[in-house]
């Protein structure tokens, strides 16, 4: 004889199913307090997905917290076509950029990406005709295709020490670009990566790495940067009791250049072990 459970019965075993599985919470076009964003939010963390408008002046500044929650992304097409945004700072709540999200905004001229960022889709600054002051998040890993390319301003670009993968076009069409420098953690370069650039650049990067195999194989420019493999200490002062030192910078034998800055080393203080008055390592009395 089969049993039929209770209604109370079914309506307990539903919400013991409805608890055991994950909760997300989303809240849909939401608009920050200040009216210029848009943004979602999914499991307590805020996703910027446009704009109703920019600050006058140009500059928008992507804010920590929207509604109380961490900004941690900046979503696709966010900021598409904009062409009323001129420098955006991003601050280091966010961790990740969509593709296309500042695509085509053609007044865009400062970007600041936060070391906190880890992530940017493809295509993510695609002709920002006006891009000439950029700073890349030092946590990328990977520069995906088309992310920089076509017809920005730079004339100039580092990639980070964190980055290993670059894309083929990600920065393409660039005209605008003297040099390029590369550090030895690229190890793939894609096809076309740097096509079209300004016959004149230079790709600056260190000997018998992908830096140099791309610049080779493309007709570019190499120069080989140093290695700094032999240095010395530069403009050390010892502290004495009344006066601060300097632990000197470490320089470059070869090339010249400083590898690291040095540091103040603080006054020492005066010594009276026999507390007869007198500094014992200076001389000074009276003090």
């Amino acid at each position: 004889m089969t049993k039929v459970k209770s209604p109370l019965g079914i309506i307990l075993s539903l919400l013991l199913i409805l608890t055991s599985l994950p909760l997300t919470l989303t809240v849909l076009a939401e608009t920050s307090d200040d009216g210029y964003l848009t943004y979602t939010v999914t499991d307590d963390e805020a996703a910027i997905t446009g704009y109703v408008s920019i600050p006058e002046g140009g500059e928008l500044v992507i804010p920590e917290k929207l509604g109380g929650y961490p900004v941690t992304a900046i979503g696709e097409e966010a900021f598409y076509y904009c062409s009323a945004l001129e420098r955006v700072v991003i601050l280091d709540s966010v961790t990740s950029i969509g593709r296309y999200a500042f695509r085509s905004c053609a007044s865009l001229v400062t970007v600041i990406i936060p070391d906190s960022v880890t992530e940017i889709g493809e295509n993510a600054f695609y002709d920002c005709i006006s891009l000439k002051d950029l700073t890349i998040s030092d946590s990328l890993t990977k520069i995906e295709s088309f992310t920089f390319s076509n017809r920005t301003s730079l004339e100039s670009v580092v990639i980070p020490n964190s980055v290993t993968i670059i894309d083929s076009y990600a920065f393409s069409y660039d005209t605008s670009f003297k040099s390029i420098t590369i550090y030895d953690n690229v190890i793939s370069i894609g096809t076309s990566t740097f096509r079209n650039i300004d016959a004149d650049a230079f790709i600056y990067g260190h000997e018998d790495t992908a830096a140099e195999e791309y610049a080779t194989a493309n007709s570019i420019t190499f120069v080989a940067l140093c290695r700094h493999t032999d240095t010395e200490i530069v403009g050390y002062i010892a502290a004495t009791c009344t006066e601060d030192g300097y632990t000197g910078d470490e320089v470059c034998i070869i090339c010249g250049e400083t590898v690291e800055y040095g540091e103040v080393i603080a006054a020492l203080g005066h010594t009276d072990d026999d507390e007869d008055g007198v500094c014992d390592v200076c001389g000074l009395s009276n003090h």
